[in-house]
């Protein structure tokens, strides 16, 4: 398992395996003072998280583009919102049967804009809004009943093993192929970040999540059989 991209993800304290990103939802307060956002847009919910810098150019003059929609990965869909600048991309990779989360798009699809804020490990940060509506396949998600421990192993495997680099297409046709794609899970109080560190599940048990989130800690140390 190609681990490489994990290098600048923060350490668990005990094992000091690295920690899953996450993102989480929050106001526009911190991006206040240096936004030049309308009130209106200043008023809804943000989904922010932090990014590894040196894997996102913001040279000014790069275009860039915000997007949502939803994806595939392993047997669990997530939804998605997105921020490309140049040939870079961000994720935030959400699980639809979280009614906070649906909370936030309620709050977006009122308004007919949503914000996302990609904060960096250097201080820096990209704020973009944009237009929202919640399109009928969006909708349809509403209904999801797939189990939240799914969504939770299945998203933190394709992050952990940087799926998303291999299935991320550009929306910038100037920039068609994509150079780096990052992601993160996000977190609310119903589907809680995996920043219980990969190495924490340790017993074995038949829980999918903690099977799921084994196999990822014995690829990252090393442990177990080797997969291909």
């Amino acid at each position: 398992m190609n681990t490489d991209h994990t290098q600048s993800w923060p350490r668990d304290f005990e094992t000091n395996l690295p920690l899953i990103p996450y993102g989480q939802v929050g106001d526009f307060a911190p991006y206040a003072k240096t936004s030049t956002q309308p009130a209106a847009v200043r008023k809804l919910p943000v989904l922010s998280a932090t990014f590894d810098a040196s894997r996102f150019d913001r040279s000014p003059g790069l275009p860039a583009y915000a997007g949502y929609g939803s994806i595939q990965l392993g047997n669990t869909i997530a939804l998605t919102f997105r921020i490309q600048r140049g040939p870079d991309m961000v994720y935030w990779l959400a699980n639809p049967a979280d009614q906070e989360v649906w909370a936030v798009v309620d709050q977006w699809a009122k308004a007919r804009r949503m914000v996302l804020a990609a904060d960096f490990s250097d201080g820096q940060c990209v704020l973009l809004s944009r237009d929202f509506h919640e399109a009928p396949p969006m909708r349809q998600l509403r209904r999801s009943s797939q189990p939240t421990q799914q969504f939770v192993a299945d998203v933190s495997r394709a992050i952990v093993t940087n799926e998303m680099q291999e299935i991320a297409t550009t929306d910038l046709p100037q920039f068609p192929k994509l150079r780096h794609v990052q992601a993160c899970i996000l977190k609310t109080s119903t589907t809680g970040s995996v920043a219980l560190a990969l190495g924490h599940v340790e017993q074995p048990d038949t829980n999918p999540f903690s099977a799921a989130i084994r196999e990822l800690a014995e690829g990252m140390t090393g442990r177990g059989s080797t997969r291909h």
